[in-house]
């Protein structure tokens, strides 16, 4: 029988937290002007936050999946609650980069 594990809201907060910090980043790196030649301090931290963040979710994540595990010890189980999940938003991810990447390659060279 397994034993019920309670949700940690604290997780889903800290993670969406640390999300945002990883598309702040991209964002910053994006709209990078290459004319200023001296970033400001804002740009550096921004620069610089995701990838510390990017560390901790992927620790927090295993944390998660571990606690999950432990609740569906059985692999079959496991791997149909982890797919039932997972796989609706990496399809949606991969529909929209491709909707994304593709008019952006489209796009004439200067």
């Amino acid at each position: 029988m397994s034993t019920p594990h309670p949700r940690v809201l604290a997780f889903d907060g800290l993670c969406g937290l640390l999300a945002l910090a990883v598309v702040l980043t991209h964002v910053a790196a994006l709209t990078f002007l290459p004319r200023r030649t001296q970033p400001s301090s804002f740009d550096y931290l921004l620069w610089h936050f995701g990838a510390p963040a990017v560390d901790v979710f992927f620790v927090l994540s295993g944390l998660v999946v571990a606690r999950s595990y432990v609740r569906r010890p059985a692999l079959w189980p496991y791997t149909a609650a982890r797919l039932r999940c997972l796989a609706p938003l990496g399809l949606l991810g991969a529909v929209l980069g491709l909707g994304l990447a593709r008019p952006a390659r489209c796009q004439p060279a200067r």
